[in-house]
């Protein structure tokens, strides 16, 4: 029903002032436009409760016939583990594996239920109440038994099998608190029944709750991996923390990964039987020292694959250490601790070579050098190029966050012809204190001059021709098309090199150049993955495209390494 167009439509965005008259006549067509719009209204909603009917309808009978219907239950469970988070734990969320499978139906519900290997890795945080010190709420109660009886429903379904355990969080004994306190050590209890099964565990948590862990005298036959940083809160002496990590590392004959803070002394382990060590100590006074580092290198040689630390560098004097040699290493990442104020180095360099000269690793394919946190510039890495070259390696992984001189760039990278990942991290601001600083900044230019294919050498050997990760942060703009031109000559077709396939940068300040952004896009349309940002708005991303993470960002693909540095 169409009605009359208004005779008012002239006096529109206008100054009118309608009469007495005119406004009996407007409110008439108001009423009557209104009740037309009240009746497409539920016209629409008439028709949006029939379309979704029909969808349901269509939705449900599609349902019938859907080919997972026809799928063996025993296929089924295989797709129920294949679709788990291959690292780390699975969120305890209703949308999410396995939550997510026991919600579809009676049969998937059965099904994944029954397979124990859906739920033998368990992420336990303990929940806190708001530290603001407000009495605990009979709603914040309520949610603790739900939380209890949660985890204990998870722990049945898993069965028999080996358990991997993350333990995170917990509270201080407090009389204000002591309600909480009772269901962490509830949950913790009924954990430490199944000590017979954990092969993983991860403490991340009070000294309270490690002090209850720490006295059970249950053996932990299975466990093959330790994650055991210092106690996140509470009142603890090293002294205490160590004799609470050894009263468990001692019922662990078959430990083969451990991942501390502080290193404890004489801890009761088989070190010739681990093949993961990760030594991350948060600081001063909890420091690892070279030595310690060296010894542990020494004592289990013959098996380690994986070691990573966080070293203090000690000071010059001391007598050289034996020489190892590390078989079966892979993977070595070393983080340089700033050295104490009161003993001063003004050249790390001949302290850190102490290190790397009596050390030697054959199958190193992954070497990570961390010195963001020193106080003083390393004059030199010819004891890295030394070491490369005596270990005779096949390096395919360098991830270097230290201000490296750039005349020695060129001897670095033809160490490594074999590099496959890069990522460098020099001086991200110039430093007063840094004798000779000003010298960084020519870093990215000559690393661009090195790595870039031209037209006289492209038929030549040209360093790392196998690079297929590059990442550089702290670079001045003005390397950005030079950058740019280095990642496409690397994807050229007629180029002898391997193509780059992910390129990572991030600039000191926001580029300007409306160039940059069009060649950007030019290089993710060959194929390339690239995010380019700045330090002063890293998430305003040139392209959106994120990277994935590489094998090599971190030092183990689970969540219980830690990386070294974000680079």
């Amino acid at each position: 029903m169409s009605l009359p167009p208004s005779p008012f439509l002239s006096k529109l965005r206008t100054d009118f002032f309608a009469s007495p008259a005119e406004e009996v006549e407007i409110h008439h067509l108001i009423s009557t436009r209104r009740d037309r719009l009240q009746a497409i209204e539920d016209e629409i909603a008439r028709l949006r409760a029939e379309q979704l009917e029909l969808q349901t309808f269509v939705d449900e009978h599609l349902s019938l016939i859907s080919p997972i219907r026809k799928v063996p239950i025993d296929v089924l469970r295989e797709i129920f583990l294949q679709s788990m988070p291959e690292n780390g734990f699975p969120a305890c969320r209703a949308l999410e594996a396995p939550l997510v499978f026991t919600g579809v139906c009676r049969l998937w519900r059965e099904g994944a239920i029954s397979i124990p290997m859906l739920w033998n890795r368990i992420h336990i945080h303990l929940p806190a109440p708001t530290p603001d010190g407000q009495p605990i709420t009979e709603k914040f109660l309520t949610f603790l038994h739900l939380w209890r009886e949660g985890v204990m429903t998870w722990l049945g379904r898993s069965g028999t099998v080996p358990l991997v355990v993350s333990l995170r969080g917990g509270l201080d004994w407090c009389s204000a608190q002591e309600r909480v306190i009772e269901f962490h050590a509830d949950v913790v209890l009924q954990l430490l029944e199944c000590t017979s099964r954990w092969r993983s565990l991860s403490l991340n948590v009070s000294v309270e709750t490690w002090r209850i862990v720490a006295m059970s005298k249950a053996e932990l036959p299975l466990l093959e991996t330790l994650a055991a940083p210092f106690p996140t809160t509470g009142l603890v002496t090293e002294e205490e923390h160590e004799n609470l990590l050894k009263a468990v590392v001692k019922r662990a004959p078959s430990l083969r990964k451990l991942y501390l803070g502080p290193l404890p002394d004489n801890l009761p382990i088989r070190w010739d039987r681990l093949t993961e060590v990760s030594l991350q100590p948060s600081g001063w006074p909890r420091e690892l020292r070279m030595s310690q580092a060296i010894q542990v290198l020494y004592f289990s040689c013959t098996s380690l694959r994986h070691f990573t630390a966080n070293i203090q560098i000690e000071t010059s004097g001391q007598p050289a250490f034996s020489p190892i040699t590390l078989p079966s290493l892979q993977t070595l990442n070393i983080g340089v601790m700033h050295v104490r104020y009161h003993h001063p180095i003004d050249d790390p360099e001949p302290v850190f070579r102490r290190f790397l000269d009596c050390i030697e690793a054959p199958n190193l394919v992954s070497f990570s050098l961390n010195c963001t946190k020193f106080h003083r510039r390393i004059s030199s890495l010819t004891s890295l190029v030394g070491f490369l070259k005596r270990s005779g390696c096949a390096l395919r992984s360098l991830v270097l966050s230290v201000p490296v001189p750039s005349t020695e760039m060129n001897d670095l990278l033809v160490s490594m012809p074999s590099l496959v990942q890069l990522k460098l991290t020099p001086v991200l601001e110039p430093t007063p204190w840094l004798a000779g600083s000003n010298s960084d900044w020519h870093l990215p230019g000559m690393l661009i001059d090195l790595l870039t294919p031209s037209q006289s050498n492209i038929d030549c050997n040209v360093l790392c021709p196998n690079l297929e990760f590059l990442v550089v942060r702290g670079c001045p703009a003005l390397y950005a098309l030079p950058i740019i031109a280095l990642a496409e000559a690397r994807c050229a077709e007629q180029s002898s090199t391997q193509k780059l396939k992910r390129l990572q940068v991030q600039f000191r300040y926001s580029i300007e150049d409306t160039e940059v952004p069009l060649r950007v896009e030019a290089l993710r349309r060959r194929g390339m993955l690239v995010k380019v940002d700045s330090a002063e708005n890293p998430n305003a991303n040139l392209v959106t495209t994120r990277p994935k993470p590489d094998f090599c960002d971190y030092v183990h693909s689970g969540q219980l390494w830690w990386p070294i540095d974000d680079v």
